[in-house]
């Protein structure tokens, strides 16, 4: 199998006495799992799920021998090009591009092993992720299946500088969206305040307007594609979520104030728990 589940299959991949945990909770008994085309079709007592597969003889069979089977973990907020070291920033800066492409890779495969089967991907140098979101998608590479947001959109210095789009006003600031959208991009990062991982930059410090952010939100939601900032201070908050965008990641420093706008608004709240540690 390649990145997907069963990609790489002639046929369908049954999935024999298997434990079943779904949204639901746990199935009593042991039951089969069919997959065609990368996708559960079926799940139940094994005549049942014979009489869905079709052509037996394009059937792989794998024995689970009652090992659990559970929905795959989703990662809203993650960048495949960042280590879990005390310094990401300083070894990405010191990394050429194919050792960020190659240990970026073995992330996402690390990723998908322990269960992770999708992800959002918040932000990566020169169109990295991008590139790996495809390759996942071709069965080229093992990874979970990856919202790839390709170069974050600050402003000039902003947060993230050194691997983003930089723009200034709404019109930049949208011409740097549109850029990203026509490279494939199926998310859009903007960056509302500064943060901790750059230089120089104080975490918190208002950044993108909302005006400006509100551009981009608008040629985002064109394409329908989902649009979430950085903020990491109370103002940066609210600025993000007038501005339109899908989700606030991080919401350091929004209150009961904010979180009733983001319920009128619809807006989703990533908390990314564990950044700070």
């Amino acid at each position: 199998m390649t990145g997907r589940l069963g990609a790489g299959l002639t046929g369908a991949l049954r999935l024999r006495d298997a434990q079943v945990v779904d949204a639901r909770g746990a199935r009593s008994g042991r039951v089969d799992v069919l997959i065609r085309d990368a996708r559960i079709v079926a799940i139940g007592e094994r005549p049942t799920v014979d009489d869905r597969a079709s052509d037996p003889a394009t059937v792989t069979d794998v024995a689970l021998d009652g090992r659990w089977l559970s929905p795959g973990l989703m990662n809203a907020h993650t960048h495949a090009c960042l280590d879990d070291g005390p310094d990401p920033e300083g070894e990405l800066r010191r990394e050429n591009r194919t050792q960020t492409v190659v240990r970026s890779a073995r992330r996402l495969e690390a990723g998908l092993l322990a269960g992770v089967t999708t992800i959002r991907d918040v932000g990566g140098p020169a169109g990295i992720d991008l590139e790996l979101a495809a390759m996942i998608d071709a069965g080229e590479i093992r990874g979970p299946h990856m919202l790839a947001s390709g170069r974050v959109v600050t402003m000039t210095g902003g947060h993230g500088w050194w691997i983003g789009r930089q723009a200034d006003g709404p019109d930049a600031v949208r011409r740097a969206t549109r850029r990203n959208l026509r490279a494939g991009a199926r998310a859009i990062k903007l960056m509302a305040t500064g943060g901790m991982m750059t230089t120089g930059r104080q975490a918190g410090q208002p950044q993108l307007t909302v005006e400006e952010m509100a551009a981009a939100v608008e040629e985002a939601h064109k394409r329908e594609v989902p649009i979430a900032a950085h903020a990491e201070s109370r103002i940066g908050v609210f600025n993000a979520i007038r501005a339109g965008v899908d989700s606030v990641e991080h919401g350091h420093g929004g209150d009961q104030e904010a979180i009733d706008l983001m319920l009128e608004r619809g807006t989703a709240l990533v908390p990314t728990i564990l950044s700070d540690r």
